[in-house]
């Protein structure tokens, strides 16, 4: 390979880990495992996929459709186990088992079956994703904890208690990262937009000392999930819920990454092998769960993001997690209205 070719991968991967950091963030904050766990399935999804994959310049890292599925999984775990901390063992070997499904996927050569799928199937799942995200975030939009108010219709039927409680001033700085994602690249698309506007966000709040929450700092710390034991496993009960769960996660995961492959495809004149591909997200979803992360999938802004800056193989793609790496030593501290503003970025609003 050309030092040219290396180059211009390299610089792909640098401009999609760059556009992956608000994804991650955001996503990670929204499934209630915190933007740790997002950048854990970035890294190590992204690296793996990337490496063992079989799409030209594929990215893989958090999504919105699976962040919906796993907050309302995370939400009944600590129901059921009484806190975040005992329901991790549990969560993990959801995560875990999802990519050890998926990668089964893959070897029985399912991956071609998803032209099967009708396009209405596919639009009115991922505009019903794109409501209940929405209206997930409506308490945070509005600076307010959601309190007793946890399932997405309680949110719903009570937003006019979240109106009358709110933060002003964060329900601005969403508004106005949401404003700034949409419009700055009428005026220039070489900067990601999702980047400037968490980026100018963060620093107005940070440098007025304004009031509104923050995600706190924090930095990448991998292993963070205890094993479940097998005490645990023997509960026929649990043992379903984990099932379920994570046949659930690895259907969703395996959906949304082969959209994200024709979208590729189309792009770089290629055509990508979808069994492969589900090798390898299998792989990369089991350690993602392993070391502490959720599961993940191909991310069409983030692979879009990708082929525009050049990337046209594994190197861009595995060299994104390597600069996510490093971005996450740098401890930043962000605004959680940031990070939720963010999230409006990557869905089809004319589906809806």
């Amino acid at each position: 390979m050309e030092p040219k070719t290396i180059k211009t991968e390299l610089l792909a991967g640098l401009t999609s880990a760059v556009v992956t950091i608000p994804v991650a963030i955001a996503y990670g904050y929204a499934s209630g495992l915190g933007p740790y766990a997002g950048f854990i399935s970035a890294i190590v999804l992204g690296f793996v996929a990337a490496l063992i994959g079989g799409t030209s310049g594929q990215i893989s890292c958090p999504t919105g459709a699976l962040t919906v599925a796993i907050s309302v999984f995370v939400v009944t775990e600590i129901e059921i186990q009484g806190s975040l901390e005992a329901a991790l063992p549990v969560l993990m070997a959801i995560f875990v088992l999802a990519g050890i499904i998926q990668l089964f996927f893959g070897l029985l050569k399912l991956g071609e079956n998803i032209q099967y799928i009708p396009f209405s199937v596919i639009s009115g799942f991922m505009s019903g994703v794109g409501l209940i995200i929405i209206v997930i975030q409506i308490p945070n939009s509005f600076g307010v904890e959601p309190g007793i108010y946890v399932s997405v219709i309680s949110k719903l039927i009570n937003i006019a208690f979240f109106f009358n409680q709110a933060n002003w001033l964060a329900f601005v700085f969403v508004v106005s990262t949401v404003g700034i994602i949409y419009v700055f690249p009428k005026i220039t698309k070489k900067i990601p937009s999702s980047l400037v506007a968490l980026l100018t966000l963060t620093g107005l709040a940070y440098f007025f000392e304004l009031n509104i929450d923050v995600l706190g700092t924090f930095s990448v710390e991998l292993s963070q999930f205890n094993l479940i034991s097998i005490d645990q496993l023997i509960y026929a009960e649990t043992f379903l819920r984990i099932i379920i769960a994570a046949a659930s996660l690895a259907f969703i995961a395996s959906v949304n990454t082969l959209l994200t492959s024709v979208v590729a495809d189309k792009m770089t004149n290629s055509v990508h092998n979808s069994n492969q591909e589900l090798i390898g997200q299998g792989i990369g979803n089991l350690f993602a769960g392993f070391l502490g992360g959720f599961t993940g999938s191909g991310a069409t802004a983030c692979a879009v993001a990708n082929i525009q800056a050049g990337g046209r193989n594994r190197i861009s793609g595995m060299s994104t997690a390597f600069f996510f790496t490093n971005i996450s030593h740098l401890g930043w501290r962000f605004h959680s209205s940031d990070s939720l503003g963010s999230d409006f970025r990557y869905y089809d609003f004319h589906r809806l």
